[in-house]
């Protein structure tokens, strides 16, 4: 470790997050808890590549102990840390955010440690000597209200994409709700998220755009089933461990082994997410 005359270690956290979404103001989630409850032990640099790039001259780190890059294997912020993070000596970590199987073992053994959130995943990547699950939920605040009438037959939270397979939504009865951050405007990368925010507008699905954590817990204690249609490599890890640690009834796709996993696994909490974290901090700094 860096001398850090009795300073707490500095750890600065690489993210993607558009900067006019809803989330980039109000991103509160097992992940943020987590984070909080480290602030005692270390100091966190927040820095969204949305806005400003990755730095790559070696100044900048100096009094840098440890780089978190939060992000899927091959996403753009995933691979501009690869490129602008090279010769840059100090330990790196990355928090993988889903499912895919690393591109190659050189590619992944560019970190020092990696951290998976479901104990499926942990078979993709036992060629790395350095790995240790870290995943939860906050549930101080995803929690059951059992007064909450219940208005809401199907209720299916994430995103606008393809891998999300809100197509099939269509195919279920009652009141049905989706819950994902509305395309702000058209372009070209966000053709296919407006092609599935009008497809379920056609089927008289209503969607709600990004709602706070507080909310959220409103709206999936109203519903009496949380359907989670995504492939594998579709997320929604979260929302399952949401919706059960709320006692509400959880239903995924059988070709999606990971989150079947999650709806029959131990329901990980934010204190659990933190302990983790600071776990594997400790096994590199």
């Amino acid at each position: 470790m860096k001398p850090t005359s009795m300073k707490k270690p500095v750890i600065i956290l690489f993210y993607a997050i558009p900067l006019h979404s809803n989330k980039a103001s109000n991103w509160v989630d097992g992940f943020t808890s987590a984070i909080d409850r480290l602030k005692k032990d270390f100091d966190f640099i927040y820095h969204n590549i949305n806005e400003r790039p990755i730095p790559t001259y070696d100044a900048f780190y100096d009094d840098i102990d440890l780089i978190f890059v939060k992000a899927n294997w091959s996403a753009r912020l995933e691979l501009q840390a690869q490129k602008n993070l090279l010769g840059i000596n100090v330990p790196k970590a990355l928090l993988i955010s889903g499912s895919k199987v690393p591109p190659s073992s050189e590619h992944a053994l560019f970190y020092d440690l990696l951290y998976y959130e479901t104990s499926w995943y942990k078979q993709c990547i036992t060629f790395h000597a350095n790995i240790i699950h870290a995943f939860g939920i906050d549930r101080s605040k995803m929690t059951s209200l059992p007064d909450i009438k219940k208005t809401i037959d199907v209720l299916s939270i994430g995103s606008y994409k393809r891998y999300k397979r809100l197509h099939l939504l269509i195919l279920k009865k009652g009141r049905k709700v989706f819950i994902g951050e509305k395309p702000k405007k058209i372009t070209y990368r966000n053709l296919q998220d407006y092609f599935f925010y009008f497809l379920l507008k056609l089927f008289r699905i209503e969607t709600i755009d990004y709602v706070d954590y507080s909310l959220l817990c409103k709206y999936i204690n109203q519903s009496k089933l949380i359907y989670i249609p995504a492939s594998l490599n579709g997320g929604g890890e979260r929302a399952v461990l949401e919706a059960r640690s709320c006692g509400i009834l959880v239903e995924v796709e059988e070709d999606n082994p990971k989150l079947m996993s999650l709806v029959n696994g131990k329901i990980y909490d934010s204190e659990y997410y933190a302990e983790q974290l600071k776990e594997g901090i400790l096994r590199i700094i």
